[in-house]
């Protein structure tokens, strides 16, 4: 079969821009899906090593097939979904998957562990116990190892500790064009406070700062919320600004002809690249390196790579880093289906934001305020639903988003009476209740 390698292929940030707002999907076809990364443990709770990964890595594949991947700690994995209608179906999957992974773990001598029952490793231990250098499965070199050493050598040490010391459920849902795009980025922009109050479990002890947020805030805009979600006027607007942060993004390596990470001299953009890393592998790569939590998935049709023309397969939006815990699954799934089924109930989401003070579509500008009010509040105190979200004189809370905006919308739309009840025992507890001790 004839491949093309994209890292051979030159590009612009034009030639992606206009891909992107050239792509169509028929409503009928849109699909949602989860990614869940778990850490691994070995039975005396001490870090299983390269080896040991790479042996359950080929024993999982066997029963999970492309349903499983690698990060970049050998104390790490993922297993993910295929693509679904409905919250129901992929509940249904990511549960089976887990129970696969939970039973091939055991026989492996390993256990699985939520990121909130890790014991307290070293961040700088947790960032050196990387995988193996090479794919048992492929036979090529892993570019995991170049990575962290590039992050080391710049001095980019905290990017290196938060990616082998985390662990999150990520969806993503298929988008039908720019203008959805974008509008689909401002709701869970907006609504990220709640989705991080909810479901995120990387604080272990009330009254200490929420780790997951305060390690993504260092990051600055690639970390939590970036400006251009709200500030952009229009779908087109949205894809221009989104390509100029990308390719303001800075690169630490670079794929060369051959497809294997070399390390830069220095941070540099993509736009500061010689002409001939100017290529789609490394803008690419350019986009990964942003961990916003409502980010854009670029799927390239390879077919079309074959003809020298570059369009989309598909356009994502994937919504990070929520709570690992397996309780939380049907909540998230149910939620996020229900929220993304068409575009009226995209209208609907919009509408009720703007009802408790979150103007996503009046006044974008106020919406991200507000937004980043209550990231900053929740990650001050983590275990609570009481941070104000919306209209501060009316002292609107992350607990009325909940009550307000998301068990209407499942109501209204018959969500399964799994997820619609984790909902209300949410709005109805002191603390969200997928936390770990």
């Amino acid at each position: 079969m004839t491949t093309v390698n994209n890292y051979q292929i030159a590009i612009t940030g034009e030639i992606i821009s206009n891909a992107i707002k050239n792509y169509r999907q028929d409503p009928a076809t849109r699909t949602i899906g989860m990614e869940m990364e778990r850490f691994l443990l070995r039975a005396d709770g001490t870090l299983p090593d390269a080896a040991e990964h790479e042996a359950f890595y080929l024993r999982l594949c066997q029963r999970l097939h492309d349903r499983v991947s690698v990060e970049p700690g050998a104390h790490m994995i993922e297993i993910k979904t295929g693509v679904h209608r409905d919250g129901e179906t992929l509940t249904a999957e990511l549960r089976d998957n887990l129970r696969i992974l939970t039973e091939a773990a055991a026989e492996a001598g390993l256990t699985i562990v939520h990121s909130s029952d890790l014991p307290a490793f070293a961040a700088d231990t947790l960032a050196h116990n990387l995988i193996a250098r090479t794919d048992p499965h492929t036979g090529k070199t892993r570019r995991v190892w170049e990575l962290m050493k590039a992050y080391e050598t710049h001095g980019l040490t905290a990017i290196a500790h938060w990616g082998c010391g985390t662990t999150s459920i990520q969806l993503t849902h298929s988008v039908r064009d720019a203008d959805a795009l974008h509008r689909w980025s401002r709701v869970h922009a907006a609504l990220s406070p709640l989705y991080y109050a909810a479901f995120e479990n990387r604080t272990r002890t009330a009254g200490i700062v929420h780790e997951g947020i305060r390690m993504r805030g260092q990051m600055k805009e690639r970390g939590l919320v970036a400006s251009y979600i709200f500030n952009a006027q229009s779908g087109a607007d949205f894809v221009d600004r989104y390509i100029a942060f990308v390719i303001a993004n800075p690169l630490l390596t670079v794929l060369d002809e051959a497809g294997q990470d070399k390390s830069l001299p220095r941070p540099t953009a993509f736009r500061e690249l010689p002409q001939a890393q100017k290529t789609l592998g490394n803008f690419l790569q350019a986009a990964s390196f942003s961990w916003n939590t409502s980010k854009i998935k670029l799927i390239v049709d390879e077919d079309a790579l074959l003809t020298g023309e570059i369009k989309l397969k598909h356009l994502l939006l994937e919504v990070r880093d929520m709570d690992v815990s397996t309780e939380a699954i049907p909540a998230i799934a149910g939620w996020f289906s229900t929220l993304t089924a068409s575009d009226d109930r995209l209208r609907e989401a919009e509408r009720l934001l703007e009802s408790i003070g979150v103007p996503v579509v009046s006044n974008p500008a106020l919406a991200e305020t507000r937004t980043r009010a209550a990231i900053e509040a929740v990650e001050k105190d983590p275990l609570y639903l009481s941070t104000v979200f919306g209209d501060a004189a009316r002292f609107t809370t992350l607990r009325d988003a909940v009550t307000q905006v998301v068990i209407p919308l499942l109501q209204k739309h018959k969500a399964e009476a799994e997820t619609l009840s984790a909902w209300q025992k949410v709005a109805q507890a002191k603390a969200p209740l997928f936390k770990h001790p």
